[in-house]
Order: structure tokens, then C-alpha cells, then sequence
């Protein structure tokens, strides 16, 4: 069985796309006494630079979106929504098959820790305790894109 090489990649640039924070904590007063929860959903897309003119060859933005929302009880304390990017370039081309477990595993693992410190970053600045998530199972995003056609955001609680 001839087993395929992996594509070489760099990551060479990263970017905040979109930002969004929500404090209502901060117009109610907390019920006494309750954990709060935090549920994280994640979504990854990518797209191809090369409609672009004069983009590299074999570049692709990946965007990971994580969109936090801490309550207590029925009480929402906030909502954090990042969309966090990377511009991805192989040394050369790649066959899908290779390139999708990349771009909706790999990439987004990468850019998650980012993500995840920007979270934990506005939320400990609007007066929340520290809240570190936990990684998240982008190989399981990815078979579920894979099956149903990309069109799958993850729900992680």
C-alpha cells in the first residue's frame, strides 16, 4: 500500500475577523449560590486565495469561529462570538483529500489557543473569573462536515 506524503504548510499570518462581546452580567445582579456553565460552539471554514489576483499560489484562509456563552441558572452572564483566521500556504498544490483534514483539523487546532486566550481575555477584563476552555475535537467537526456536506457547526458542552 503506498502511503501519501503530507503536504508542507506554513502558517504566515494570523488575524482577528470578527469580534463580538456581550456583558449582561453587568445590568443584572447575579443569583447567589449556582456554577455557571459555559457552552463553547465551534465552526471552521476555509476558502482559496486564488480567485484573488495576485494572491501566492496554494493559499487558503482557514477561520475558526468559537462562540462562548457563560450562564448561571437562566441568568446570561455573557456572550463572547471570535472569528480567528490564518492564511495557510502549501509549497505546492494539494489533492482534496489532503487538504480538508489540514484546513478543518490542523489549522484550526493551531489557531485555536489564540482564540481561546482573546475569550478568556474579555471575559477576565468585564470582571469574569479566569475561564480557560477546553480543547476542542476538530476531528470530530470534520467527519461530521465530511458527512453532511460542510454545512455542521459543533455544539460542545
Amino acid at each position: 500500500m503506498k502511503q501519501t506524503k503530507q503536504p508542507n504548510f506554513n502558517v504566515i499570518g494570523q488575524y482577528i475577523k470578527d469580534l463580538s462581546f456581550e456583558n449582561f452580567a453587568a445590568r443584572q445582579a447575579p443569583q447567589p449560590g449556582k456554577e455557571p456553565m459555559v457552552e463553547v460552539n465551534a465552526d471552521v471554514e476555509y476558502q482559496s486565495f486564488s480567485n484573488i489576483p495576485g494572491a501566492p499560489k496554494h493559499t487558503y484562509e482557514v477561520a475558526l469561529t468559537l462562540s462562548t456563552t457563560m450562564k448561571m441558572g437562566d441568568q446570561q452572564l455573557f456572550i463572547a462570538e471570535v472569528k480567528y483566521a490564518g492564511i495557510v500556504q502549501f509549497e505546492s498544490e494539494c489533492k482534496e483529500e489532503q487538504l480538508e483534514p489540514i484546513m478543518y483539523i490542523e489549522i484550526p487546532y493551531y489557531l485555536f489557543f489564540e482564540t481561546r486566550n482573546l475569550i478568556a481575555s474579555l471575559a477576565a477584563q468585564s470582571g469574569f473569573g479566569p475561564i480557560l476552555l477546553r480543547p476542542v475535537d476538530f476531528s470530530q467537526i470534520y467527519l461530521k462536515k465530511s458527512k453532511h456536506g460542510h454545512k455542521f457547526k459543533e455544539k460542545i458542552q
